[in-house]
């Protein structure tokens, strides 16, 4: 019998960060259409180096202070938590 995706998400935040960072990429792999995988993979790279340029100097400049990293984990754990608990 399959596993429902409540069952699987229960499975999955149980693995290691290690384990967990394998599955995703494994999923992420199966959405990846063979024939186009290198242009996509390239576009993806391209936007995120942008991004990741864009952000860094907004930092930079001061225009973004960005989150403290306590900030956003206290908040995705009060917002996550209760699933966790009853996943």
């Amino acid at each position: 019998m399959a596993k429902t995706a409540e069952e699987l998400m229960h499975d999955v935040f149980a693995l290691s960060d290690e384990e967990r960072e394998r599955f995703m990429v494994a999923l992420l792999d199966a959405f990846a259409l063979p024939e186009e995988e290198p242009t996509i993979i390239a576009e993806r790279e391209a936007a995120w180096a942008e991004e990741i340029r864009r952000r860094i100097e907004d930092i930079d400049s001061g225009r973004d202070e960005g989150i403290p990293a306590e900030d956003v984990f206290a908040k995705l754990e009060a917002k996550y938590a209760g699933r966790r608990k009853s996943a």
